[in-house]
């Protein structure tokens, strides 16, 4: 399944399936991010779920970035700086 949206699903939605956010328009409001990872990072049995946020260095986007995963456990979060390293997290 693949999904692509804006802003229209970043409350409300329950869409279990969904297990890869690409999160390319970052925001400072706290619920908002929330409810954006909360899409792919919903149980289910098995599930494995992967959330990209695509920014640039030295920005905004980049301090909300920090900002947003200070309270996940470090052993959660991978830092991947090219399409290359992905396929050494997944």
């Amino acid at each position: 399944m693949v999904l692509s949206t804006a802003q229209a699903l970043d409350m409300g939605a329950d869409i279990p399936d969904i297990d890869l956010a690409v999160i390319t328009s970052a925001t400072s409001k706290k619920l908002q991010s929330i409810q954006r990872i909360g899409r792919a990072i919903r149980y289910q049995e098995d599930k494995r779920a992967i959330i990209v946020d695509v920014y640039a260095k030295d920005t905004q986007d980049e301090y909300w970035l920090k900002n947003r995963y200070d309270s996940f456990p470090s052993r959660t979060i991978r830092k991947i700086r090219s399409i290359e390293d992905i396929d050494d997290h997944v």
